[in-house]
């Protein structure tokens, strides 16, 4: 799979034991590459490390901070795995993408599986880049694990 515009690429995957718990789709696509950062913080793919925290998949799908804990409509097995650069979630139910908005709490299906998600996954169809690239003509950069606030 071809991934363009990665900016930054996460540590080598060390949890073994939650990958054998993800979908077989993303457990493959986080054995080649485990998690990245695209389009200069435009999306942001967690991966089954341990650290840094905020790039663990562990955190944000089984931690005491795990996105069902926090937002009534994700459920346990909701797969939390990527996220924009404003902190919108993108989740794995049924073998199918789902957008978390992360003010309202609000779900809906993109209707699309996970590497058409990702081969699709462009700033104007599915990632809020526009905040993004203002803050960048500004002067601005995100770091990696940083996030703009709505």
């Amino acid at each position: 799979m071809q991934l363009p515009h990665v900016t930054w690429t996460g540590p080598m995957a060390d949890d073994n034991e939650l990958l054998d718990q993800l979908p077989p789709d993303l457990a493959r696509l986080l054995r080649q590459i485990d998690g990245f950062i695209q389009f200069s913080g435009g999306l942001h793919v967690r991966g089954a490390c341990r650290e840094p925290a905020w790039h663990s998949l562990r955190d944000a799908w089984l931690g005491e901070h795990a996105f069902h804990r926090l937002y009534p409509d994700v459920r346990p097995d909701d797969v939390p795995f990527a996220q924009d650069c404003l902190g919108d979630q993108f989740l794995l139910r049924d073998g199918q993408v789902w957008r978390l908005s992360a003010e309202t709490g609000e779900m809906r299906s993109l209707d699309v599986a996970l590497f058409g998600f990702l081969e699709a996954a462009d700033p104007v169809e599915y990632l809020s880049m526009h905040p993004l690239l203002r803050f960048m003509r500004e002067g601005g950069s995100l770091e990696p694990g940083q996030l703009l606030a709505a």
